[in-house]
């Protein structure tokens, strides 16, 4: 398929132009540093929440029935999968602190 000057062409299922200006080039290297910062931050997260279950002595098992009281419906299993990948929703995050009832989270602290 040969593209037109200006005409929007697919990458990996995003919109894009096919001819670009100098002044996006700025936007794309930071979203790609930011892109490159986000596993790290991840990891933190995770390294975060395993910490303080360690600290509560709360095991992914009692955790998994404390997030079901709070309406997650994960096992110990799913919860094992989450944190050694580091990927998990924010929603997962915050319930985890509820369910493990810390008073409030410092971002500093992750």
């Amino acid at each position: 398929m040969i593209q037109k000057r200006g005409q929007d062409s697919t990458f990996r299922g995003g919109r894009t132009n096919a001819i670009s200006n100098g002044n996006q080039n700025a936007g794309f290297v930071g979203a790609i540093a930011f892109a490159l910062a986000i596993p790290k931050k991840n990891e933190r997260v995770a390294a975060f929440l395993k910490h303080k279950l360690k600290d509560t002595e709360v095991t992914y098992a009692e955790l998994a029935k404390r997030l079901r009281n709070h309406g997650l419906k994960e096992m110990k299993a799913s919860i094992t999968n989450k944190l050694a990948r580091g990927t998990f929703p924010g929603t997962f995050f915050l319930t985890c602190v509820a369910a493990l009832e810390l008073e409030g989270v410092a971002l500093e602290e992750i």
